[in-house]
């Protein structure tokens, strides 16, 4: 599956692992400025996030300009020390809590989120996550606010399993057979290479070709699961969360 969004920088991905297992976890971390990894937990939340919320108040109406500084407003707020002691995993899906919180914000801070300057002097937020992930960011016709909302959530969860599948395969040496398996390289047509091509560039028979890449498929599921899994009350509803953020893929 290719992706074409940002993922974690090479600082915040060698430090993911660090984190326990849950997202509510990653923010606490992220809103305690005194622990060790504030920073990291900062950088690794907004960018995950910062795409399906910037994305719901671009279909709410909002400019881009202005949703920018919305989404910069909402997350200083968000990731403040006030709005981490109501995290609590108990009440349901972490997607469901961090959208409650948006319509929260954006009801009773609309006015502070138009007039407020970017950056805002929040030192949390890093510039250039804001220009990478809203410099191009659309406007869904036909679609609500929580649809795309939640069809971003969906890809960014996506884009971060593959960001770590590619980090797993080129700590192997494999960076260039991850690539085209993922189709990250493709032919002069631009499709798709072939498994009988992506053999001949790396010197592999049909048959090896086809085991590493339903061993790729069969990694990405594990890992896709274990980050539903993050984001979710109990393990019983990965399944039906899985369900849900595929077709929202399709």
């Amino acid at each position: 599956m290719p992706s074409d969004t940002s993922h974690l920088t090479s600082s915040a991905a060698s430090r993911a692992g660090e984190f326990p297992i849950t997202h509510w976890t990653l923010l606490c971390q992220a809103g305690d400025a005194l622990s060790p990894d504030h920073r990291v937990a900062l950088e690794v939340m907004c960018r995950r996030y910062w795409s399906p919320v910037l994305s719901f108040c671009r279909q709410r109406g909002l400019a881009r300009e202005d949703a920018e500084d919305a989404v910069q407003g909402f997350f200083a707020q968000f990731l403040s020390r006030k709005s981490v002691s109501r995290a609590d995993p108990t009440k349901g899906r972490f997607r469901t809590f961090l959208l409650a919180c948006l319509k929260n914000y954006l009801a009773d801070e609309h006015d502070k989120a138009k007039t407020a300057k970017r950056g805002g002097g929040t030192e949390f937020i890093a510039l250039e996550v804001m220009t990478e992930q809203s410099a191009f960011e659309p406007v869904d016709e036909g679609d609500s606010p929580e649809q795309v909302y939640d069809r971003r959530w969906a890809r960014a969860l996506v884009d971060g399993v593959l960001a770590q599948l590619r980090a797993e395969f080129e700590s192997e040496g494999q960076a260039r057979l991850f690539a085209l398996l993922n189709a990250d390289e493709r032919g002069a047509d631009g499709a798709p290479l072939k498994n009988a091509e992506i053999g001949a560039l790396l010197g592999m028979n049909d048959d090896a070709v086809k085991y590493q890449a339903r061993l790729l498929k069969q990694r990405f599921q594990t890992l896709l699961r274990v980050e539903i899994g993050k984001t979710v009350e109990s393990a019983t509803e990965v399944d039906a969360e899985l369900n849900h953020l595929l077709r929202l893929l399709h």
